[in-house]
């Protein structure tokens, strides 16, 4: 995978989010990962993957959400609305416009950027959508997957975006292991 450099920029509330970008070509691909997801983990399980398959060689941009990786940790308000914000201070930041992927529960943040910011997207793609969250996970149990993700424990090993350390090498077993 080409050179990656993390940067940082402030949503309207303040909050400070993370993005790193991968060299390549314009317009860059900007991926909103599902929820919780981090710039480690894309880079560590599906870099090449998303940076040669779904970016196809041009810049490829991903980011900790708020409250997750190097993102602050400290939100109490994970709101779509919120979240959209993020994406503008980070579009905003970068400086270009893009395009973008939404995978899962990133596909609605992705539609409420390019529906209100439609002159910042060239193109859209979603992967994993659904038509309404409520459908798919109740409140109760966003707001305990939240608590759990803010308390590091021994399985967080497995996340490295509510791990505060760096993010574990991944091994992928090859025939014959």
């Amino acid at each position: 995978m080409a050179e990656q450099t993390v940067r940082y920029c402030t949503s309207a509330d303040g909050t400070r989010i993370a993005y790193a970008v991968t060299a390549g070509d314009k317009p860059p691909m900007l991926f909103v990962a599902g929820w919780p997801s981090s710039i480690a983990l894309v880079t560590e399980l599906y870099g090449r993957l998303l940076a040669e398959g779904i970016a196809f060689g041009h810049e490829f941009v991903c980011y900790d959400r708020r409250g997750t990786g190097s993102s602050d940790r400290k939100v109490d308000d994970i709101s779509l609305p919120r979240q959209v914000e993020d994406v503008a201070a980070l579009i905003d930041d970068y400086g270009d416009d893009v395009n973008v992927y939404g995978g899962w529960d990133g596909t609605p943040i992705c539609i409420a950027y390019t529906a209100t910011n439609p002159e910042r997207v060239g193109r859209m793609v979603l992967g994993g959508a659904y038509a309404r969250g409520a459908d798919i996970i109740s409140r109760e149990a966003l707001q305990s997957t939240v608590a759990v993700t803010k308390k590091p424990t021994r399985s967080s090993r497995f996340l490295p975006s509510i791990n505060p350390g760096p993010a574990p090498r991944v091994r992928r077993s090859t025939p014959g292991d």
